[in-house]
């Protein structure tokens, strides 16, 4: 058990079929996944459960259930935080604490396929460090970063609006792009930069990204960004070895030029002089979530019924519907309680620790930092995003590990 799960791919040994297969699955799943960027409903996403379900009963079949189990666990504080989640949730729904059983029955799938996304993960992760993946994926995910530019620029030439509110194919809003951008830009400049060799089309996916988060014109994801990419060179200047170690620094910051002077600024200047507030707005909405959370401090209001319940605690009615309390952090905890908040905190906690080990990490805590200002969690493209690169970062730290 102990060589199938954690076996070393990339030096050369050979991939099992079984991880080809949950391999080629997880493809299938990412293109299924994909539309869902776009529309926030969560049909689409129920096939990552369906896998995820057909995956244990395969494992089931061949007696080897135990293997899920190790995946869940070596996932750690992901599997903790998925799964308290929908416990939570079948309790609301039991209890009838919940303002709407269909929203929170509809997040307790949603949950639900994250949580079986993790031994889907395990299962490729033997194809997932072959030498064939590293060398295709970082190109796979430059391209994916390069059709959202390429939506989001065509976007901004043929909308009326100087504050160009335009989608950015997946993602309908300017954050959503930036969040899957801060997540795995510190991959690519890892990939690019810092491995046995220079990967070009990973740093192509790297200047793709900063010129598309620039022209999104997102404002906490450029800051989020600049402060991630700089302790992403701090740490690897500090695990740099040798007297060459200024090379991979000096191409980083040079991609990084590159990226922002290909960067259309033209929105971010309008939106820098007519909205000066970084918040825009988003105090009525915290200032609502927190008197929901004292309301209902431990068991919340049913996950995915903010929308219902933010009525009766607003502030300021502008007559303009509100679906989101635009921070991650305040709306589960509105949702889910405390507890739910908790596990969360603890989440962010172990993937600082991971990013303290491997730079190329950095992106987890910067998308749930991100999360705090926005609602990124809430979006299936996007979990389906996080899980998939936590999960095989603690996959990794496990094999490492003596």
């Amino acid at each position: 058990m102990t060589a199938r799960f954690y076996p070393n791919a990339g030096s050369g040994e050979v991939v099992p079929i079984g991880s080809s297969r949950a391999f080629g699955l997880l493809v299938l799943l990412t293109l299924i996944v994909i539309p869902t960027g776009f529309d926030s409903q969560y049909l689409p996403w129920f096939c990552v459960e369906l896998a995820g379900t057909g995956l244990l009963i395969g494992l089931w079949w061949k007696g080897e259930p135990a293997f899920a189990l190790h995946a869940w666990r070596a996932a750690g504080a992901l599997s903790v935080w998925l799964s308290l989640s929908m416990v939570l949730a079948a309790i609301q729904i039991l209890l009838g604490t919940t303002e709407s059983r269909f929203d929170t029955v509809r997040h307790l799938h949603f949950f639900a396929g994250g949580l079986l996304l993790i031994p889907l993960v395990a299962s490729a992760y033997p194809a997932l460090t072959a030498t064939a993946s590293q060398k295709w994926t970082p190109v796979a995910a430059s391209a994916f970063l390069l059709v959202s530019l390429i939506s989001g620029s065509l976007g901004l030439l043929q909308s009326n609006s100087a504050e160009g509110t335009v989608a950015w194919w997946p993602f309908i809003y300017r954050n959503h792009f930036a969040a899957f951008a801060v997540l795995v830009l510190p991959v690519l400049c890892w990939r690019a930069f810092l491995g046995p060799t220079p990967h070009w089309g990973a740093a192509a996916g790297v200047v793709v990204g900063i010129a598309g988060v620039v022209s999104s014109a997102s404002r906490s994801g450029i800051v989020l960004l600049a402060i991630t990419l700089g302790a992403f060179c701090v740490l690897a200047w500090l695990r740099s070895r040798g007297e060459r170690k200024l090379v991979p620094m000096a191409a980083i910051l040079l991609t990084v030029l590159l990226g922002a002077a290909l960067a259309d600024s033209g929105v971010l200047s309008w939106r820098m002089q007519h909205n000066a507030s970084l918040l825009e707005g988003r105090e009525d909405y915290w200032q609502a979530s927190l008197r929901m959370i004292r309301e209902r401090p431990l068991l919340g209001w049913g996950f995915g019924t903010w929308p219902d319940v933010y009525p009766q605690f607003q502030t300021n009615d502008t007559g303009v519907p509100v679906n989101h309390a635009h921070s991650d952090w305040l709306e589960l905890t509105a949702e889910g309680g405390v507890i739910s908040a908790f596990a969360l905190a603890v989440l962010f906690a172990r993937s600082l620790w991971l990013a303290g080990r491997n730079p190329g990490l950095l992106g987890v805590p910067a998308f749930l930092i991100l999360a705090m200002v926005d609602y990124p969690l809430r979006l299936p493209l996007l979990l389906f995003s996080l899980v998939s690169v936590l999960a095989t970062a603690e996959l990794l730290q496990r094999r490492e590990a003596p």
